[in-house]
């Protein structure tokens, strides 16, 4: 592959990933009315399953998923999202799930 094509091949994967921003947390409210992120609460994350029950990815832990902190709304790029408190037992304040709306 040609130095010039590949650099072509390489700008249109870049082109096709969209910008991650932390701006589509902001905003966002738990369902007991509080702030689901002060700016640095809410990461992209991944589903898991243990135990057969659905869960999401915390700090390395598949965690299950606490249906009423689940918004209702769909995340904007397909994937799911969490917000929770620092520690190493994280409490879990807000579900973002691909399709929840």
């Amino acid at each position: 592959m040609k130095p010039a094509h590949a650099g072509f091949v390489f700008l249109s994967l870049l082109a096709g990933t969209p910008a991650y921003s932390h701006d589509f947390y902001m905003g966002l409210q738990r369902p007991d009315g509080g702030s689901c992120c002060n700016g640095k609460d809410c990461f992209p994350t991944t589903m898991c399953v243990q135990d057969g029950r659905e869960g999401v990815k915390v700090k390395d832990q598949c965690r299950p998923i606490e249906w009423p902190k689940v918004l209702p709304m769909s995340s904007p790029d397909g994937q799911p999202h969490v917000c929770h408190s620092a520690g190493t037992e994280p409490i879990i304040w807000c579900l973002i799930l691909p399709g929840a709306a």
